[in-house]
């Protein structure tokens, strides 16, 4: 029955010449690069997302990455212990930016993914060319290349390490599939050298490389056991994404790699020694601990309490959109554009892998990708980052599928004619979803030209700009300030102190506990301890109930640590966007983990005047005469109305109405922006409402140090 499949499923094999397989990577290279270039086009003219003469970059994560290359350019003494100057994107990019010295750091950061990212029509053909399906294999790389969530995370900006994440583990599938089909010893550099890289690269591939080798081992055992090669293969593998030192493992597999390639023939019978050597290898070396350490991060992050008992924090993964449940719709368009493309690449997935069984070595990323899905009621979704990995392998099983509906014509033209129909196909909803993702910048110039000034007011690397983790890299890229979060440090502990800050009951408290989380984190720099600054301030003043702790923050006989260095408290308007969330991560009881009511905060962009009414959108209408906000079919009274705004010297104006003495809501009214902000009293009280909305500040606690219409900086004074 699986014969008669297998002969079914078949299409016909070609061959090209390596100079036309350049020809072909090249085209298929250029043609990701070329649809990236839609998004510069549409944005090339807005002024307030340029800097420095150049477009900036639009992911937050990526400033961490431009700040370790810029370190790596300015050379030692120029970086402190936060800077990632020895991760392999600040490596990879510092090196582009000694080759291309004509090319400004700004423009290099901006065009990398796209350049780097496109990559991944190299392996896919590659892969295409071993099963002999050249055309196929193109076919596939036009597809995977602009694929949604592929495109999303490697478009022009999008500076992040998934420049590469896909392109070496694809090449290492590669290497493996070249070796299988060719046993030759030499083809097991290959795969030392690609899977070397990979995990050089992206360490979390850990869990991957090693899917993939099982997969190698099943498949030998199941088809190939008597092929001695691929456990020499199998071998390598292990070696070479044991979890130690790149240079042990290299030393490790190149004794090895000689001895196959001297011994040759005779080498064989100490094949399954190596093998043994080299399990015991990646196990004496942490072997399952990095797998284990991602799921439990994704799979069962359910499970996951704070590291302290008596201090149960909100975690971050609830509030992250890449980690939580997506529909079917978005699963499948994220991977192959749409869900009809998607089912179609499916079925030739399963036809690839009957015919070429040697494709199930790609397994691992189809379930790494389906992950993202989960299975109900056994695997919890793990959210949208992981569709990523499975959009190469269905784009080959598209491929494959394009060819051998093509073949049901004896015509060669119209075989060509269908397979191309059937890959314009593919192609348009891809296209149209990259047409209508305008993904703005991270910040925007103003926003920019506000930290510059922070940067000449602050000793560089030493003082802190406090702030919410999501602006983390960028401020400490732009500003020079170390910070309290960011995208890389943002656990439940990590947030609570800028969450309390932001949002504390009263001002006193905030400014203390901005000095006391700077000095404390300093600390834990310093000696390093691991567990939460919030237990460490309670043990060293001797206070074990925290409830009891943060209130005493307002106590005016609190005793503060000795000043060591400045304080910045850093208030980008586009944070109300987020302030609900930012809230949730202070508003809770730290001993039992139970959520106080979340105080009320909406952020509303854009209005329209209807007589007396103030219509602003999502059901909500403005009765300003009455004094009502009317939700839905809700009337609430308005307690105050503010509005804010400019005049024409920059002023900052203010002025404030009392609608209704006991209502529970106020309205801001930001005039220069035409938003507003609808808050209870809670919020209103808020540092970050009081401090930039209002301008209403303790002069003992801070002072203004950059006031801008879309980013205020208050120095603290403590």
């Amino acid at each position: 029955m699986i014969n008669k499949l297998v002969n079914i499923f078949s299409i016909r094999e070609d061959f090209v010449s390596t100079r036309n397989l350049i020809v072909l990577v090249s085209i298929a290279w250029l043609f990701g690069i070329a649809i990236r270039m839609i998004w510069v086009y549409q944005h090339h003219d807005i002024a307030e997302y340029r800097w420095n003469d150049q477009i900036m970059i639009n992911t937050n994560d990526g400033y961490y990455w431009a700040e370790g290359a810029r370190d790596r350019l300015e050379g030692p003494g120029k970086t402190d212990e936060l800077s990632p100057v020895a991760r392999a994107v600040p490596i990879i990019s510092a090196a582009f930016a000694k080759v291309l010295p004509f090319v400004s750091f700004e423009t290099l950061i901006l065009y990398l993914p796209a350049v780097l990212g496109s990559l991944i029509v190299v392996p896919i053909i590659l892969i295409g060319r071993a099963l002999n399906h050249t055309g196929a294999g193109f076919v596939a790389s036009l597809i995977a290349v602009i694929a949604w969530s592929y495109y999303n995370r490697t478009m022009v900006g999008y500076y992040d390490d998934d420049m590469l994440v896909i392109v070496l583990p694809m090449l290492v599938l590669w290497s493996l599939i070249w070796g299988v089909r060719q046993h030759e010893n030499r083809y097991l550099a290959a795969v030392l050298v690609t899977t070397l890289a990979s995990h050089w690269y992206y360490a979390a591939s850990y869990s991957l490389h090693f899917a993939m080798s099982l997969m190698l081992l099943f498949y030998t055992l199941a088809f190939h056991r008597k092929e001695l090669f691929n456990y020499k293969l199998l071998g390598f593998s292990l070696i070479a994404f044991a979890y130690t030192a790149i240079w042990l493992k290299l030393g490790v597999a190149l004794i090895a790699l000689a001895a196959f390639m001297i011994l040759k023939e005779k080498a064989d019978r100490f094949t399954f020694v190596f093998l043994a050597v080299a399990t015991g290898f990646v196990l004496l070396t942490g072997g399952f601990n990095p797998i284990l350490g991602q799921l439990s991060s994704y799979v069962f992050r359910e499970a996951i309490a704070a590291e302290l008992p008596s201090l149960q924090f909100f975690n971050v993964v609830q509030t992250v959109r890449e980690a939580g449940a997506i529909g079917f719709d978005v699963f499948s368009g994220r991977i192959s554009g749409h869900w009809l493309t998607f089912l179609a690449a499916l079925a030739g997935t399963a036809m690839m892998m009957l015919r070429h069984r040697i494709m199930l070595l790609a397994l691992p990323f189809v379930g790494l990708g389906f992950l993202a899905y989960g299975i109900p009621g056994l695997i919890p979704p793990a959210g949208l980052r992981f569709t990523i990995y499975a959009v190469p392998v269905l784009a080959l099983g598209f491929g494959y599928l394009a060819f051998w509906i093509g073949e049901r014509f004896s015509d060669r033209r119209a075989q060509l004619g269908t397979v191309a129909a059937l890959t314009a196909l593919a192609l348009w909803p891809n296209i149209t979803h990259i047409i209508d993702y305008r993904v703005p910048t991270v910040f925007n110039r103003y926003e920019v030209t506000a930290l510059d000034n922070l940067k000449n007011q602050i000793a560089p690397r030493r003082d802190y700009a406090v702030t919410w983790w999501d602006y983390g890299y960028p401020i400490r890229y732009f500003s020079a300030a170390k910070t309290l979060a960011d995208g890389g440090k943002h656990r439940g502990e990590d947030n609570f102190a800028p969450s309390f800050i932001l949002s504390a009951p009263d001002q006193l408290a905030s400014a203390r506990m901005a000095r006391l989380s700077v000095e404390y984190t300093e600390r834990q720099i310093a000696e390093k301890w691991r567990h939460p600054i919030l237990a460490q301030m309670m043990s060293d003043y001797q206070t074990p109930d925290v409830n009891t702790f943060l209130r005493s923050l307002s106590n005016p006989s609190f005793d503060l640590p000795e000043k060591s260095r400045e304080v910045y408290i850093v208030l980008p308007y586009r944070m109300a966007d987020i302030f609900s969330t930012v809230m949730l991560f202070s508003s809770l009881d730290l001993l039992t983990g139970r959520q106080y009511p979340t105080p009320f905060f909406a952020h509303i962009r854009g209005f329209q005047e209807q007589n007396d009414a103030i219509v602003l959108g999502n059901g909500m209408v403005i009765q300003k005469q009455r004094g009502i906000l009317q939700m839905g079919q809700q009337q609430v009274p308005i307690r105050h109305f503010i509005t804010t705004g400019y005049d024409a010297q920059g002023k900052h104006l203010l002025r404030s109405q009392t609608l209704n003495q006991n209502g529970p809501l106020s309205v801001i009214f930001f005039a220069h922006l035409g938003s507003f902000w609808i808050v209870d009293d809670t919020a209103l009280r808020s540092p970050f409402v009081q401090l930039f909305a209002l301008e209403s500040f303790d002069p003992a606690l801070f002072e203004p140090a950059v006031m801008t219409p879309m980013m205020k900086i208050f120095k603290l004074k403590l």
